[in-house]
Order: C-alpha cells, then sequence, then structure tokens
C-alpha cells in the first residue's frame, strides 16, 4: 500500500488540474453570445475594433469618391481646355464683318418670337430696326405693342389682312402681300437701319403673293452691313442657300394640339 500511495499522491494533481481545465471550458461556453455559433461573445476589446475597422472603411469610401472627383474635375478642365482652344481658333479665324442673313424656318412655335429678341438685343445695343409683318398683324400681340414704344428708332409695317385661311381671297391677299413688300424695299435699302425683320415671308412666296427671285436679289443688293430676319415655315431652297445662319424649330409638343387656348403674353 505504501507503494501504491505516491501513485494515487502523483495521480491527484493530474485530476485536478483538468477540472479546472473543465471548469474554464465551461465558462467560456457560457459565455458564447446566442447566435454566434461557438465563437466568443466580443467583448469591449472586439467592439472597439469593429468601430476602428468601419471607420477605416468610411475612410477609404471617402478616399475612393474624392478620388474619382477629383478625376472627373481633370478631365472637365481638359475638355474645357481643349473647347476654349477650339472657340479660340475659330475667334481668330473670324475676321470679315458684314450684315447677315438669318433665316428661322420649322413647324415649331417660337419662330416669330426667336427673331423679335434679336430685333430687340439690336435695339437695346442703341441700333436702328425695321419690321414688316407678313399675314400677321390684325390681331394686336405683346411684341408689337412693345416695339410702338421704341419709336423712333423703329420703322414698322404689317400686311394686316390676318392669316390666308381667315380672308380666302387670293387677289385681295396678293395685293396686300405687295404693298408689305413695297415698304420692305423701301427698309432693305436704307443703310440707317442695321436690321430688317421679314416675318412670315416664307408664305409670301408659297401662295405665289410675291416673285422669289426678287426677292432674293433685294435682300441681297441690301446694305453690307444691314442684317435680314426671315421666318416661316416651307423654307425655299433658295432662301436656305442665301442665309449665313438656318435654325429649324421642330414641333416636338404644342399646347394648342392638346386643347389650351392662345394666351397673351405667351403666344401673342
Amino acid at each position: 500500500m505504501s507503494n501504491d500511495a505516491p501513485g494515487l499522491q502523483r495521480a491527484a494533481p493530474l485530476t485536478a488540474n483538468f477540472a479546472h481545465t473543465r471548469a474554464f471550458e465551461m465558462l467560456c461556453c457560457a459565455a458564447v453570445a446566442p447566435g454566434t455559433k461557438g465563437r466568443p461573445a466580443p467583448g469591449y476589446n472586439s467592439v472597439e475594433k469593429q468601430a476602428v475597422e468601419k471607420q477605416a472603411v468610411e475612410k477609404q469610401a471617402v478616399e475612393k469618391q474624392i478620388a474619382m472627383e477629383d478625376d472627373r474635375k481633370r478631365r472637365h478642365e481638359r475638355t474645357m481646355r481643349r473647347k476654349k482652344a477650339v472657340i479660340d481658333e475659330q475667334i481668330a479665324r473670324a475676321r470679315e464683318e458684314r450684315g447677315l442673313v438669318i433665316f428661322i424656318t420649322g413647324n415649331g412655335k417660337g419662330k416669330t418670337t426667336s427673331a423679335f429678341g434679336t430685333l430687340y438685343r439690336a435695339l437695346g445695343h442703341g441700333q436702328r430696326v425695321g419690321v414688316v409683318q407678313f399675314i400677321k398683324g390684325t390681331q394686336a400681340s405683346g411684341e408689337v405693342s412693345f416695339l410702338r414704344q421704341c419709336r423712333p428708332r423703329v420703322d414698322y409695317a404689317a400686311m394686316a389682312t390676318g392669316f390666308t385661311w381667315d380672308t380666302q381671297n387670293w387677289d385681295a391677299d396678293c395685293a396686300a402681300a405687295q404693298d408689305a413688300w413695297a415698304a420692305a424695299r423701301r427698309m432693305l435699302h436704307n443703310a440707317d437701319l442695321n436690321l430688317v425683320l421679314l416675318d412670315e415671308i416664307t408664305y409670301m412666296l408659297k401662295f405665289a403673293y410675291l416673285d422669289l427671285d426678287e426677292v432674293v436679289a433685294t435682300i441681297r443688293e441690301r446694305p453690307p452691313m444691314q442684317t435680314v430676319i426671315l421666318t416661316g415655315r416651307g423654307a425655299k431652297p433658295a432662301l436656305v442657300e442665301l442665309a449665313d445662319t438656318v435654325s429649324e424649330i421642330g414641333d416636338v409638343k404644342h399646347a394648342f394640339k392638346a386643347g389650351v387656348k392662345a394666351q397673351a403674353g405667351i403666344d401673342f
């Protein structure tokens, strides 16, 4: 028995160590948070580490966004630099000074509006202008009402027969068109007028109220520094060829076609 006693005494520490180890494992298992599948529950250090990692990810995202913005700005700067070089070259190449023929056509709304906008720009520079309105003239319009306040720098004439579908009289319309054209010819020979607007003149040519060759020739023979603006649908090829600038306004949508009445200040 004396031989066995030492053995039993030597085994005791092993059993005690085993018990302590097992107790430690049980404590660890008790500390596992629900749903962590055996992973130890995060303590204060783990939370702090997650916060630091989150901040790092957010910082990287911000730095990436800043880099993208910087790259976009650099590309925009390069694009604008190239564009400026092209425009500067065009400006340097444009040395000729003379009056222009501007033709505003198309089926969309805004031809007369655009023309009057240019006319008011000329008036803003103290220039003298002439206006002949073909077709229109029986209904008071905002642009003409304001224009009359600008006299004596404005020479104005109107055919004053209204729309052709209202008159339905070719002879009467032709005579009225000839009278309006006489006023236009006078303006196109007046070197004191910086700009002459021939509004809706295309209809005069479409319905043969005026001779196309005469109109083109008279415009060509105008004073060299005088600019002429032509408006109207149904652009004749000869007018397109004559013009220095041609703009075509498309009819994408129009409120009138949806049943909205024409409004003062907007449509007339």
